[in-house]
């Protein structure tokens, strides 16, 4: 069932992988689009909301994984959504490949293993809005802007919406264990961009976030406006690895 964490702001659970419904000016956008074959589960949740895929505008992407962009090229056929991505991840959504991960040699345990699985190639969509961070996307949303988070890919972007302090965080982080950690080594460009990324997260001092795998984190109803979740998400840092090895 979609989670709604601000007004207009809803999260869309497909298997592993979220994606968020925003309301906004002009109609709806959809962020990131889950796995290939989830179009049904995302159009039933969409209903559930009142918010048909054929009535999307857009579909923003934060980084090029077939996790999240996998379900692009089915989603834009039934909807005909224009396409905004991260540049720096664009020539991955548009053709094959997939964004650089480290030699598995450089890797250490459980990472090690798991560089050596080969990434799956999402089909190539067009992309019709590069985007890159400090963005202002005002048209989807008042004071919506791009945030840059690289590290788990190269162009990696989150998307922050001041006035409710929700960001939408992509991989930058994990939840799929009770507390936040980083994104997988195996699969991520840079741990230690990674790292500066989420410190990024921390002084922006949202109240809710919400990341591609895993429940989102908002405060307590009742909390003073002056809270945010900054101090969890620089707790969250001591869960990387050390500054001088970024191995997993």
């Amino acid at each position: 069932m979609p989670t709604t964490v601000a007004p207009g702001v809803h999260v869309i659970g497909l298997l592993m992988v979220n994606v968020v419904l925003l309301e906004g000016r002009d109609g709806w956008t959809l962020i990131d689009t889950g796995t290939e074959g989830t179009l049904g589960r995302l159009r039933a949740s969409l209903r559930r909301i009142g918010a048909p895929a054929s009535d999307l505008r857009r579909v923003l992407i934060t980084h090029a994984h077939p996790d999240h962009v996998g379900g692009l090229a089915e989603l834009v056929r039934a909807s005909g959504a224009e396409v905004w991505a991260p540049e720096a991840d664009r020539a991955w959504v548009e053709g094959p490949g997939s964004p650089p991960r480290p030699d598995p040699a450089t890797l250490r345990g459980v990472h090690r293993l798991l560089g050596r699985i080969e990434p799956t190639a999402a089909t190539p969509v067009a992309v019709d809005r590069g985007l890159r961070g400090g963005d202002r996307l005002d048209a989807v949303r008042e004071g919506l802007e791009v945030v840059a988070l690289p590290g788990h890919t190269p162009g990696q972007v989150g998307f922050w919406l001041p006035s409710v302090r929700v960001i939408v965080a992509g991989d930058a982080l994990m939840h799929v264990f009770p507390w936040w950690h980083p994104p997988i080594a195996a699969f991520s460009s840079d741990m230690q961009q990674a790292r500066r990324s989420v410190e990024r997260m921390a002084a922006l001092e949202p109240r809710v976030v919400v990341v591609g795998h895993g429940p989102p984190v908002s405060l307590p109803a009742g909390a003073a406006s002056s809270a945010s979740l900054a101090p969890r998400l620089r707790r969250a840092l001591r869960t990387f690895p050390p500054v001088d090895d970024a191995r997993g």
